[in-house]
């Protein structure tokens, strides 16, 4: 018998990006929420659409609401979403979600690759993942004028780890302050939408 056949589905549940765990665990801490919340592996070239689609089942048979907290990085998101009857959090990706849904014009108007705490630690297994060789990366960052650290300040980013990244990429790097006020306005008004 399923696991929860039979049995009264909680009433509502998160499932989250790894990218923004820290986020998210930081909004519900400083709110006083208390819900359960899964959370999916680390870059979204690293997770395939049957792991998500597998956590997206599982979550629909323990609870009669599930909010997912990801943008839309994978092409899957939006059917799954349509499929499943789930509430996603309207944001494109987590730079958005961190830049009141400004990451591209901030782009066209700086020309930096945006980077959070959780991307500066896994951009090695991204490129691998990627399949890219140092000429690709070089090709692809040749765009780029500048790395842009999107800092929400809740824990200290080694200087050394920036500096790894900019030298790999061979970009300066700058440290941009942002709040997350945005991003628990999108979850709060996420969770309290009706059918």
């Amino acid at each position: 018998m399923p696991p929860n056949e039979g049995q009264e589905k909680e009433q509502l549940g998160i499932l989250a990006c790894g990218m923004l765990k820290d986020e998210l665990r930081a909004i519900l801490q400083r709110h006083g929420l208390r819900l359960p919340v899964s959370y999916l592996g680390g870059p979204p070239c690293l997770e395939s659409r049957f792991p998500l689609e597998r956590a997206v089942i599982r979550a629909s048979g323990r609870f009669e609401k599930v909010v997912l907290f990801l943008g839309r990085c994978l092409p899957s998101v939006d059917d799954l979403v349509a499929r499943y009857s789930l509430y996603r959090l309207p944001m494109d990706n987590c730079f958005d979600a961190l830049l009141e849904g400004k990451s591209r014009e901030l782009y066209c108007q700086e020309h930096a690759f945006l980077t959070t705490p959780a991307w500066l630690k896994s951009w090695r297994s991204a490129f691998q993942c990627l399949g890219w060789d140092e000429a690709t990366i070089r090709q692809h960052f040749g765009l780029y004028q500048r790395i842009l650290m999107l800092d929400p300040g809740l824990a200290p980013i080694a200087d050394e780890a920036l500096l790894e990244l900019s030298d790999h990429l061979q970009l300066p790097v700058d440290r941009r302050r942002v709040d997350l006020e945005y991003l628990t306005g999108l979850l709060h008004n996420t969770i309290e939408a009706k059918p």
